[in-house]
This record gives structure tokens, sequence and C-alpha cells, in this order.
């Protein structure tokens, strides 16, 4: 008898503590179920901000210099000048040294095929 009472007991103690850890998981998934909501609420909000930054450093051209320019098209100080001499190539100039675009030296041997 004594020993059915235990289990008795054991059994209706054990149902409790699932009860309450259900109910906890349950109560854990609501919240998260409502934070997911709030997200999609402000999801406009936030995206608007998004397009209201400005354009991140990536889209940046990268300024080069002579030797940036000359390895990344391979070629020689000759080869260089040429390019400057008939306008191929524009550079501008940064404490009194050429610098180039690099999106507008790769436009610029695209669209004349010189190399």
């Amino acid at each position: 008898m004594f020993v059915l009472n235990k289990l008795t007991y054991i059994s209706k103690h054990t149902k409790n503590q699932l009860k309450t850890m259900m109910q906890t998981k349950i109560d854990e998934l609501i919240s998260l179920v409502k934070q997911m909501l709030q997200a999609i609420i402000n999801l406009p909000d936030i995206l608007r901000q998004l397009q209201n930054q400005p354009a991140p450093l990536a889209a940046t051209p990268r300024i080069l210099d002579n030797a940036d320019v000359k390895q990344m098209l391979k070629i020689g100080d000759t080869k260089l000048y040429y390019l400057k001499k008939k306008k191929i190539l524009k550079p501008y100039k940064l404490d009194g040294k050429d610098v180039y675009l690099e999106n507008e030296v790769l436009d610029a041997i695209r669209r004349t095929g010189e190399l």
C-alpha cells in the first residue's frame, strides 16, 4: 500500500512538473511569435531607413595611381604614357600625382579595346 501511494504521489508530482514545463515552453513560443509579428510590422520602417542610407563604400570607385594601373592592366611605363597621350585614360591630379578612377580605366579599355 505504501509503495502504491508513493507511486501515485510521484505520478501526480511528475504530471505537475510536465504541466509547468509545457506552460513555460508555450509562453516562450508565444513570446517569440509576438516578437516575429512586431518585426514584420516594423519591416516597412526598417526598409525606409535602409533606403535613406548612403551607398556602401564598395560602390565608391577605387582611386588608382600609375603603379596600380600598370599592375592591373599588366603594362609598362611606355604603354601607360601612350594611353594617356591618346586620351584613352584620363588622369586626375592629386597632390601632384596622376590618379585614375578604377571604373573609368576599365570602361576606357573596354570601349577602345586598347592594350
